[in-house]
């Protein structure tokens, strides 16, 4: 499915573009993670692997739509809503404007997904259930977006990234760090080679 209007074009829908901080700050880093994402897909559609480059590219553009919606100190600290929940947001936002599939490339690229159990235990106001990315763009979206922090357009190093994925909050879940950790892997496997 393609966008009928420009990424660009739904931020104003929702956002300032001229004179906003976070717009300045969520789309240098949608850039960002656009130009890897839209790499790697190219890589992998030339090695045979059917990939929608395009949606690749919309998708990454707008998979960030949704933190106009939460609570980002740097940016936006009016909204009190966990910044977790920017995804799913997201993914309401273009529902409405009728794109389903970007939308659940919202909703699922948080880390390598959200399990329903720290939904629930972190009280992320969210409906509770697992969002996991499924299709091959949305796993190459996710990917890409952990190499780049809304906060600096600087490239993160496999090293940053893996000491990221370490810190997540406690020992409660120490399984589903593991679980990150290998998922991730896997996926440089998979779109680095």
């Amino acid at each position: 499915m393609v966008c009928n209007l420009e990424p660009k074009e739904i931020f104003e829908l929702y956002y300032n573009t001229t004179t906003s901080e976070l717009y300045k700050g969520i789309i240098t880093h949608s850039i960002n993670v656009s130009n890897k994402a839209v790499t790697i897909a190219k890589m992998l559609h030339h090695r045979g692997q059917v990939v929608d480059i395009n949606f690749v590219y919309e998708s990454t553009m707008l998979h960030d739509i949704g933190t106009i919606k939460v609570h980002i100190p740097k940016y936006n600290s009016k909204p009190k809503i966990h910044f977790l929940a920017h995804g799913y947001l997201g993914g309401e936002m273009l529902r409405e404007l009728g794109y389903p599939k970007h939308a659940l490339v919202c909703d699922r690229h948080i880390g390598v997904g959200l399990p329903a159990q720290l939904i629930e235990d972190q009280k992320i106001p969210i409906p509770i259930k697992d969002y996991f990315p499924v299709s091959i763009e949305e796993k190459i979206v996710t990917y890409a977006d952990f190499f780049y922090s809304k906060s600096t357009p600087a490239e993160r190093t496999l090293t940053e990234i893996i000491n990221e994925i370490k810190s997540y909050d406690n020992d409660k879940y120490y399984d589903v760090q593991d679980h990150d950790i290998k998922l991730f892997s896997e996926w440089h496997r998979m779109f680095i080679k």
